[in-house]
């Protein structure tokens, strides 16, 4: 198994790191990407992170396709609160929230969100803010 999370967004050319990454897995081989999703939704969030696209989730398909891998499931998750999470942090300023490693009560605070969110997944009815796809490599025939 290969796990490629919140990285292909940060490469120039995601197409050559999908080559490289099929290559390396094994016949059976499976490949855990999750990215940005929405072209849509890019504000400055995305720019303070370094991203370089957001993915529509067909996109994301057509890339892991080309690279002879099959798709097994691909979805989106994160609700309406990630969004109000995401929207918030721009406005404080995404350099700040990112730079933050809470401990004591603000530790406790950012784990209690976390679980928030985690709720929130379920109310996002398969569109939310995050693209998840899972894919394997073909096992070689007998």
């Amino acid at each position: 198994m290969i796990s490629c999370m919140e990285v292909l967004e940060h490469l120039p050319d995601d197409a050559m790191a999908l080559h490289t990454i099929a290559a390396a897995l094994a016949p059976g081989g499976r490949l855990l990407i999750t990215v940005p999703a929405w072209e849509s939704k890019w504000g400055p969030q995305d720019v303070t992170a370094g991203h370089v696209r957001r993915y529509q989730p067909e996109v994301l398909r057509e890339r892991i396709e080309a690279v002879g891998l099959r798709v097994v499931k691909v979805k989106c998750w994160g609700g309406p609160l990630s969004w109000i999470y995401l929207r918030t942090a721009d406005l404080i300023g995404p350099e700040k929230v990112m730079s933050v490693r809470p401990a004591g009560m603000a530790g406790l605070a950012a784990t209690m969100i976390y679980h928030v969110l985690k709720v929130d997944d379920l109310l996002s009815f398969g569109s939310g803010e995050q693209l998840l796809l899972l894919a394997q490599k073909e096992a070689c025939r007998t």
